[in-house]
């Protein structure tokens, strides 16, 4: 940095006790100044915490935030941002996304299954064309193709980000994948033969 001033000049009204600075702005050397001004500087802002200061005595110039009689003017200031903090990382969506929809499509395997079992019994245990066998079947009809389509689309897709969750929801997810895959395929031979027996 600039060397130290080699003689202090008094400023008009500045007492011969008071202690003289100097400090660096815009790589020039200001002062001397008392330091009752020096810190009001600081306070205000008008000068930054690792603006260089130096009085008599000091080895070197300092930032003023490390000098003892300066310290509680000024702390230095935090490093700037370099870029935004993103909420969070795009494959961490990806892996959440994946886990939520292999959980939704184990439930839906799993209502689409009990569904199908509980209308395939109602609609052999009961007369033809009674109205609990034809929803269950209407559900099934119209939910397992929309479902399945769903899975043998998104399985193939997001297969790699699905290997990276956790061997339950992985497991959960590839049996309702599959399992959906499945339904639409019985289910549709169930209606087949539903249809060609009524």
């Amino acid at each position: 940095m600039t060397n130290a001033p080699d003689e202090d000049i008094l400023l008009p009204g500045q007492a011969a006790s008071e202690t003289a600075w100097y400090y660096t702005f815009n790589g020039q050397r200001m002062g001397p100044i008392a330091q009752g001004q020096l810190a009001g500087m600081l306070a205000g802002g008008q000068v930054g915490p690792d603006t260089p200061v130096w009085r008599q005595g000091m080895p070197q110039w300092l930032p003023a935030w490390q000098v003892e009689e300066l310290k509680q003017f000024g702390s230095p200031a935090p490093p700037p941002m370099t870029s935004p903090i993103p909420a969070s990382p795009p494959q961490d969506r990806k892996v959440k996304n994946a886990k939520q929809n292999c959980i939704a499509m184990f439930v839906i395997f799993v209502a689409l299954a009990v569904l199908m079992v509980w209308a395939l019994a109602v609609r052999l245990g009961a007369p033809s064309g009674s109205a609990p066998a034809a929803v269950g079947m209407g559900c099934i009809g119209w939910a397992a193709p929309f479902a399945a389509v769903f899975a043998a689309i998104y399985l193939p897709l997001r297969w790699r980000v699905i290997m990276q969750l956790s061997p339950a929801v992985r497991t959960l997810g590839l049996i309702g994948g599959f399992g959906l895959i499945a339904v639409m395929l019985l289910g549709l031979v169930g209606w087949l033969v539903l249809a060609a027996g009524g």
